[in-house]
This record gives C-alpha cells, sequence and structure tokens, in this order.
C-alpha cells in the first residue's frame, strides 16, 4: 500500500498509541510524499547475489537488526545492484528492506530487553526494542519463500537479465 499523506503522519497513525490520538501535521519536507526530491529512482537487484549476501553476511549466525541488514546490503551494494548506473544510496539499502519485509520474503518483530520492559511496566509507556529480521518461512513447512521467484517481482531482475548483466561486468 502506498501512502497518500505524510509518511510520518501515517506511521504514527499505524503504530502510535491508540489512546492518545495523533494531532500532528505533516512533517512538510522529512519524507518522500512531502517532499518529491528525497524519493530515489527504483533499481532492481540481482536475486542470487542478494541471496547470497543476506545468508553469508547478515543471517550467518541467526536473525539480525534492521540497521546490521540495512548496513550489509549498502556494503555490498556492488552485488546486490551489480552494473547500476546510478550510484547506490544508503536509501536504497532502506527501500530494498522494506520491500523484503513487504514482499514476505522477509519476517520482522520487535525485540526488546528486560530493562526496557521493566522500565515501561513502571511508566505505562510502550516498551522500546529493536526490530529484528530473519528468513520468512511458508505457512506450515520449514521451506523459505525467498527462494521463490515470485516473491522478487518488482524487488529483482529476472534472472536471465541479472545473469547478462553479471556477464557483462565479469569481461570489463
Amino acid at each position: 500500500v502506498l501512502p497518500v499523506e505524510c509518511i510520518h503522519m501515517a506511521l504514527e497513525r499505524a503504530f502510535g498509541d491508540p489512546a492518545k490520538p495523533y494531532r500532528g501535521r505533516p512533517c512538510m519536507s522529512k519524507c518522500w510524499v512531502c517532499e518529491e526530491s528525497l524519493s530515489i529512482p527504483p533499481m532492481l537487484v540481482d536475486m542470487e547475489k542478494t541471496i547470497e549476501v543476506l545468508e553469508f553476511e547478515v543471517f550467518r549466525d541467526g536473525p539480525a537488526t534492521a540497521p546490521t541488514l540495512t548496513t550489509k546490503l549498502y556494503e555490498f551494494s556492488k552485488d546486490v545492484w551489480p552494473g547500476s548506473s546510478i550510484k547506490v544510496l544508503v536509501r536504497h539499502a532502506h527501500r530494498l528492506t522494506l520491500q523484503l519485509v513487504a514482499s514476505g520474503i522477509l519476517k520482522f518483530w520487535v525485540k526488546s530487553s528486560a530493562a526496557d520492559l521493566a522500565a515501561a511496566a513502571a511508566t505505562g509507556e510502550q516498551p522500546q526494542g529493536s526490530v529484528v529480521l530473519a528468513w520468512a518461512q511458508q505457512s506450515g513447512r520449514r521451506t523459505y519463500v525467498h527462494a521463490d521467484p515470485g516473491r522478487w517481482k518488482g524487488i529483482a531482475k529476472p534472472v536471465g537479465v541479472a545473469e547478462r548483466t553479471r556477464n557483462r561486468g565479469d569481461r570489463r
């Protein structure tokens, strides 16, 4: 679902405290909905290389935090977005992280420490936590959904195109 209003307002309405209705205004310049110059052109990834980066650099030891995943995607951007004519920005890695969650390739949850939970209980506030990501599995099965090319539609280049791009880059 694409937002039609300030993303900050939409997020606050979706995830804010329902007991405290959000009465804020649009940010006017801090999100891509309010300020078009903040949007980035879409870039398709190499599915196989992206899976390799996620498997061996991010999820090697189990689930990872969202900042870790985004940092690794950016660090390995030449593999994830091979042959890109556009300079890859950290924003591209953030967008890809959100696309992987939205497509169901990655699952997420919020993990709070015992100290965060105790502090929240004492104040009545929502507990703070970290967003943790992992490969999503098909319901009732032990198979991971990232192997399904259909999940990558709109995110990754079709396999033949990715292969040709990789080969062209190898010849240089």
